[in-house]
C-alpha cells in the first residue's frame, strides 16, 4: 500500500513517524466507524483511521489516513454516504360489500389507487372471491382482512381466510375491532388476556398457512380492549385512525408499534361506484 504524499511510506507505523502532527499519542488504528465506512464506499479494501488526542483542543477524535490501495488515487475529501430515498407510498381502498367490476378497477387507477385490500365476507365467499379474481386481474397490488369474532374459533376462521385468498392476495390484514358479538366496538366481558390469545390464534393460523400478516386495529379499540398489550408489535400494523389525513406519521399511537404500515385515514366513501375506505400504505 502507499500513501498520498508520501511515495516512499509503506506502512501505517512509518506514515504516524512521518507526520508528529497527528499528535502523541496515538493510541489505535480504528478499522470500522462511520469514517471507515465511508471510505469503504469509495472501494479501498484496507481503511485505517487513527485516534488520536489533539494537540490543540485537547479532545479524542478520529483522524483519517490518506490511503491509496492498488496503486489507485484516492482524495482525502470522502464523500458523504448517499441520501436514502423516500419510503414508496401507494394510495389502496379496502372493500366487503360491493362487488367489484373492471370499469371500476379502471377508474380507481385513473384516481392514483394501486392496492385493493378484500374483506372475507363470512357469509358470502363467492363474493370475496369474485372481488379478489377482479382486483387481481386487474393488475393492482391484492391484499385481504379476516375480521375476528371473539366468541368463535379465530385459528380456524383465519386458516380457512388463508385458503380462501391464497391464489390472489399477497397478505392478510387480522381485523381486531369486534365487541363479542359480531360488531365493532369493546368486547364487553371478555378480558384483555382472553383476547390477546384468540388474537395469537389467528397468527398462528397465517404462519402456519406461511401467509404473510399484519394486524388492523385503532387506539380507541386497542388500548383497552388489550390492555395496549405489545406482544404483536413486530408485525406490520394497519390503523384505523379516521382524521382525513393520507399521513403514516400522524396517527395516534398504541401497542408498542412506532409507525403504520399502513393507514385508513377516512372510512366509508362513495368512489368509482364503489363503498369503500381509503388508505395510504408503504409500497
Amino acid at each position: 500500500m502507499r500513501f498520498l504524499g508520501d511515495p516512499a511510506v509503506t506502512t501505517i507505523e512509518e506514515y504516524v513517524a512521518a507526520h508528529p502532527e497527528l499528535g502523541e499519542p496515538w493510541t489505535r488504528i480504528l478499522t470500522s466507524g462511520p469514517k471507515a465506512d465511508r471510505l469503504r464506499q469509495q472501494g479501498f479494501a484496507d481503511r485505517y483511521l487513527i485516534e488520536r488526542q489533539s494537540p490543540l483542543t485537547g479532545k479524542r477524535e478520529v483522524w483519517p489516513l490518506a490511503l491509496v490501495n492498488r496503486d489507485e488515487e484516492y482524495s482525502d475529501n470522502i464523500p458523504p454516504p448517499p441520501v436514502e430515498a423516500p419510503p414508496k407510498l401507494v394510495h389502496a381502498v379496502d372493500i366487503s360489500t360491493s362487488r367489484l367490476t373492471a370499469e371500476a378497477c379502471a377508474c380507481l387507477r385513473e384516481q392514483g389507487y394501486g392496492r385493493i385490500i378484500v374483506g372475507i365476507r363470512q357469509d358470502n365467499f363467492a363474493l370475496t372471491r369474485h372481488n379478489l379474481q377482479v382486483a387481481h386481474g386487474e393488475g393492482f397490488e391484492t391484499e385481504a382482512y379476516v375480521y375476528l369474532w371473539w366468541g368463535g374459533d379465530t385459528y380456524q376462521r383465519t386458516a380457512a381466510g388463508c385458503e380462501l385468498v391464497a391464489p390472489f392476495a399477497s397478505f392478510l390484514h387480522i381485523d381486531c375491532e369486534d365487541n363479542g358479538n359480531g360488531a365493532p366496538g369493546q368486547p364487553l366481558g371478555i378480558a384483555s388476556q382472553n383476547i390477546v390469545h384468540k388474537i395469537s390464534r389467528s397468527v398462528q393460523a397465517c404462519a402456519q398457512a406461511s401467509m404473510p400478516h399484519g394486524i388492523y386495529s385503532g387506539a380507541w379499540w386497542w388500548i383497552p380492549a388489550t390492555d395496549n398489550s405489545e406482544a404483536f408489535r413486530d408485525l406490520p400494523l394497519w390503523a384505523a385512525d379516521y382524521d382525513g389525513i393520507a399521513d403514516l406519521d400522524v396517527w395516534r399511537p398504541f401497542g408498542g408499534w412506532e409507525r403504520p404500515s399502513t393507514k385508513q385515514y377516512q372510512g366509508t366513501t362513495n368512489l368509482c361506484g364503489l363503498a369503500v375506505d381509503l388508505n395510504i400504505g408503504l409500497g
